[in-house]
């Protein structure tokens, strides 16, 4: 498939830096990052919540949440109050962090 692209992989030195930082509980952290274009007026956010190491009964459990909850999250935030085009829940694992 690289081939057909005429894709080539990242240097090093164009990969972000790939670490997971762990929050004593009941601590948050805030990261911005303003946007490419200044005169843009959207915005976005993603929360996310640590539930621990990668391991088949959390996961199952996150999973299960996400699955009764996206349709309410959507009808909320999309329908009733409205705050964006992209509205969606989900759950994913980084550096064996399931998040």
């Amino acid at each position: 498939m690289q081939d057909e692209l005429h894709a080539k992989p990242l240097f090093p030195s164009q990969r972000g830096e790939g670490r997971i930082v762990k929050l004593q509980q009941g601590t948050s952290a805030l990261f911005t990052q303003p946007g490419s274009n200044p005169s843009n007026d959207n915005s976005s956010i993603v929360l996310t919540y640590q539930v621990g190491l990668d391991q088949e009964r959390s996961n199952a459990l996150v999973d299960l949440l996400v699955h009764c909850a996206k349709r309410e999250v959507f009808h909320v935030l999309r329908t009733q109050e409205q705050l964006g085009y992209l509205v969606f829940l989900s759950s994913w694992t980084n550096l064996s962090v399931h998040r």
